[in-house]
This record gives C-alpha cells, sequence and structure tokens, in this order.
C-alpha cells in the first residue's frame, strides 16, 4: 500500500458525502413536484366532489415536507380524518410515509397510524402516480378509518 492511499480513500468518502447530499435535495425537490402536480390536483378533486355530498374537506402543506387533506364530520367544523403524506428527514430517495388520523365521534380524541405510503410502489413510480390513484388510496384509508370506528366497541 502506498503512502497516498489514504489520500484516495479520503477523496471517496468525500464524494459519497457529496452525493448522498445531491440525492437528499432531487428528493425534496421531487416531493415538491410531487404535490403540485399529483398530490394538490388529487386533493382538490377530491374536495370538490365531497362538497357535493355536503362534506367539508381541506388540503394543504405542513412545513415543506408534509403534505395533508382532511374531512370534517357531516354538518360540522370537527376534523374526522386526516391522510397525511411525508417526506422524512434526510430521505434520500421519494419513500414517503403514510400517517393517517382521525375521530370515532365528534368529540373523541385523535387516533393516529403511521405506514409506508403505497409500499409496492418504487420512488419512480411514485412520481408517475396518477392523481385518480391517489385519489383511491385516500378514500380507501377514509373508508377503513370509519367502518373501524363505527363497529367498534365503546
Amino acid at each position: 500500500m502506498s503512502d497516498d492511499f489514504w489520500k484516495v480513500k479520503l477523496t471517496g468518502i468525500l464524494g459519497d458525502f457529496d452525493l448522498l447530499e445531491k440525492c437528499k435535495r432531487e428528493a425534496f425537490e421531487d416531493f415538491q413536484q410531487f404535490y403540485e402536480f399529483i398530490a394538490e390536483p388529487a386533493f382538490e378533486n377530491l374536495r370538490l366532489e365531497l362538497k357535493k355530498h355536503r362534506l367539508q374537506a381541506a388540503y394543504g402543506r405542513l412545513k415543506k415536507r408534509a403534505a395533508y387533506f382532511r374531512v370534517n364530520f357531516p354538518g360540522s367544523r370537527t376534523d374526522n380524518f386526516y391522510y397525511i403524506l411525508i417526506l422524512p428527514q434526510n430521505a434520500v430517495e421519494m419513500k414517503l410515509r403514510l400517517l393517517t388520523r382521525g375521530r370515532k365521534t365528534v368529540r373523541a380524541e385523535l387516533e393516529e397510524r403511521e405506514s409506508a405510503f403505497m409500499p409496492g410502489l418504487g420512488p419512480a413510480e411514485i412520481m408517475k402516480l396518477d392523481r385518480e390513484s391517489l385519489i383511491l388510496d385516500v378514500l380507501a384509508r377514509y373508508q377503513e378509518f370509519n367502518y373501524q370506528a363505527r363497529t367498534a366497541p365503546d
């Protein structure tokens, strides 16, 4: 081994660190595009459709690494269900977390569950997700939560 091997090793390590930072920036930028072109339009379409059924809904951003969709109880300003997509801090690829929160009744505390967002999809597939697939996932989680809430023993 030459006396300069460690210098080559150091250059490689520092290059790896630079690559990690680049991947983190790209994942963050991908999340911004995902929200702007997929999530936001899907959430708006769903909000408008729920309004036709007299359900108030809202959506938006939580800081810059999360997006939410909220549905209120019928005829109430109290939140019933949240669907929250989160890009974890220091993520190096578009692997999102899904946080669902909901109340069984208007006066109940929020219950929370966290899972992977569409675990069968890779980062590139998430970026190609169509709006309808996202809406269907929101509806599936909303239905599941409310079925469980309405049939759970007190």
